[in-house]
Parts: C-alpha cells; structure tokens; sequence
C-alpha cells in the first residue's frame, strides 16, 4: 500500500483548503451540498441529504479553450510617390525654381501669421503677424509664374477634351485616393479580399493654385500627401515647399474595373455584383463559427492609377465605373498607355 498524505484546513464560511501529496485543491459548501476543486483541476459537486448517508457527486474537467490558430496580420503600407527630388529634371528647371521658391516664401507667411497668438499676450508682437499678412498678399497677386499658351484649333479642342474628362470623374457619386493598403495573409477572416485598402474622398478641380497663373484653365488634383497640376505640357508636383516636374511622355494612366468588398455605405450609382460573408469558407459559404457574421456586398469600382519611372504613384478609385471607362477612351491619346 502506498503512503497517502491529506490535510483539510477550515477557513470558516464553509471554506476548506485541501492539502494532499499531488497538490493543494479548494472547496466550499454548505450543509448537503459541497464543490471542490481539486489539485489536479478537476472540478466535483456533491450533493447530500443530511443523515441519510445517501449522497450524488458529480466530477469533470474544466473545458479547456480551443487553440485558435491567429494568422499574422500584415502591416499597412502607404501608397507613396517617391521624394519630390526625383521629379527634378533639367527640361522643367525654371518653374520648378520658381514655384519652390514661392511656396516657401508662402510657408514663412504662415508661421509669421501664428505670432498673433504672442500678440494677444504681447501686443509688441503683432506687428509679426502684419508682415505675414503683408507677405501673403503680395506673393498671392503678383509672385506667380505667368504661363501664357497659344494653341491652333485642333490642339484646343484636345486640350479641352482632356480636361473634361477629369472633370467628368466628379459625376461619379464617390471619388476616392487610395492613401494605404495592407495584403491579407488570411482572406477567410477578410471577407475573401486579398487587400484590404484605406481611403480618402476627393475632388477634381478647374482651378489655378495661387503660386500659377493661366490664360488657360487648369486641372488641379489635391492629395493627401501632394498636389497634381495638370498643365497643357507637363505634370507640376507640389510637395509643402518643394516642387517638381515630369513630362507628359513619362506618365503612364492605367484603368481597370475592380471588384471591390465594401464595409461602407455603398455609393448610389456602384453596381452591385454579388454578396460575400465578413468571415467566409473558402468554397464562398458562410463561416458558422462567428457570431456576428454578415453579408457584405461585393461592387464594380473603377481604379486609375498614374505612375511614372521618376516615383509617380498615385491609386484612385471611382463608385461608377462606367464614368471611369469613359474617361479612359477620351484620354488614351494623351499619355503613354491607358
């Protein structure tokens, strides 16, 4: 017979520790009922009748939790164009020049027109945000670069049509920059997207920055990170206070249709191809295991993206993309390839 050792200490209340040789187990009880846990992790509950001698124990495992597989999750990655200095080349020097120099003037204008904070406090120093003030109006009337273009007839007309189709993507109900994306290692728990992307509303202006000015009216796209200034014979970059410049020959637009699973409002005039499920099996069935599974539609976007070989790297999407094929057939002419 083995050597047994077991040692039960009351802590009042109905509370007991339980020592013996495998370990340390706890219980507590009342009179007629009693549930331990034992130093093994087994869980027992007896139940009795008082005086009778007649009692009914039941005795399990705790239920152990389900190893749940984590996939990693790939990092975002920010869709960039390359540093403002790839875009310096010798043909465009001049403007390039010209306009870094004002929007840097400009920025000092704005850093003098934060001093009227100091002058609430020290009226002495008001006279900073003046000159700031002073400095804005003079850059924004009469320190532009002047461009001033002559075309023929026939060129006009392509001109114009040119811009208007960029205009002609504000008919889309929705008009976006895709400003991030992060490449799903698990598309099961993904809604069966392969990317996963992060973006930004935006508008397609007729409009001159103030750092221009135009006998012609101009294309300007403002992004997150820089600004686009479509010119009738080259493409301005404008960084905070750096600019560059690449000609049309080096731009390359291409347009695509893109399916796209959409946990936003859907836009009004995106067609809808189907439904897929937030968590999905990969024969395209719902996933049973999640509780707060839902069907999410799956719509036809349009995707243009403008890149070139200096960095150039811009992503849009549009919610019609019959607008945006449209918009395709009227500029194929007008860079390298569509």
């Amino acid at each position: 017979m083995g050597l047994r050792f077991r040692k039960s200490i009351g802590l009042g209340h109905g509370f007991r520790i339980n020592i013996s040789k495998s370990g340390v187990g706890y219980s507590w009880g009342t009179r007629g009922f009693r549930i331990t846990k034992t130093s093994n992790g087994r869980i027992r509950k007896t139940y009795s009748l008082y005086g009778t001698g007649l009692s009914y124990v039941e005795e399990y495992a705790p239920r152990k939790k389900n190893a749940q597989t984590t996939t990693p999750i790939a990092p975002s990655v920010d869709v960039l164009s390359a540093d403002i200095e790839k875009f310096q080349s010798v043909e465009h020097t001049d403007i390039i020049r010209h306009i870094t120099s004002i929007l840097r003037w400009n920025m000092l204008c704005t850093i003098l027109l934060w001093f009227v904070v100091v002058g609430v406090v020290i009226p002495e120093f008001l006279i900073i945000p003046i000159i700031g003030l002073i400095g804005k109006v003079i850059f924004r009337t009469i320190g532009d670069v002047e461009l001033d273009y002559h075309f023929n007839d026939e060129s006009e007309i392509e001109y114009d049509d040119r811009l208007n189709a960029w205009l002609s993507l504000n008919d889309c109900h929705k008009l976006w920059q895709v400003i991030a994306q992060r490449f799903n290692m698990n598309r099961k728990a993904n809604a069966g997207a392969g990317r996963t992307v992060t973006k930004e509303s935006i508008k397609i202006r007729k409009r001159t920055p103030f750092y221009i000015e135009s006998n012609l009216d101009i294309i300007t796209l403002k992004l997150k990170r820089e600004t686009l200034i479509f010119l009738p014979d080259k493409l301005i970059i404008a960084k905070k206070t750096k600019a560059g410049a690449i000609s049309y020959s080096d731009v390359k637009i291409s347009v695509r249709a893109v399916e796209f699973v959409e946990y936003q409002r859907v836009p009004k005039d995106a067609t809808i191809l189907g439904y897929t499920w937030k968590y999905v099996n990969k024969n395209g069935s719902r996933d049973r295991r999640y509780s707060n599974n839902y069907q999410l539609p799956v719509c036809k976007y349009g995707k243009i993206i403008i890149t070139s070989p200096q960095g150039l790297n811009v992503e849009l999407q549009c919610s019609n993309y019959s607008i945006v094929n449209d918009f395709a057939e009227r500029i194929k002419n007008y860079t390298n390839e569509v």
